[in-house]
């Protein structure tokens, strides 16, 4: 999965996945990923069913938050 980062700030972000089996995973993602690149690729290694996949910026801002979350 591709996140772009459109608007530019650095800012931290998390992904989390929910397996078929309704556990999580949760991975954070700090503003250094953003040094040099406005896109960066997510890869889920797991073994089992994703279910879905949500980006969270917390406090910070996100003008297109509909697109923060795929259900497979």
């Amino acid at each position: 999965m591709q996140v772009e980062n459109i608007g530019g700030f650095a800012i931290p972000f998390d992904v989390t996945i929910l397996l078929a089996d309704g556990s999580e995973k949760l991975t954070h993602y700090s503003p250094v990923v953003w040094r040099g690149t406005k896109a960066i690729n997510i890869k889920a290694s797991t073994n089992k069913k994703i279910k879905s996949i949500v980006i969270d910026g917390g406090v910070f801002m996100d003008a297109t938050p509909g697109d923060n979350s795929l259900s497979l």
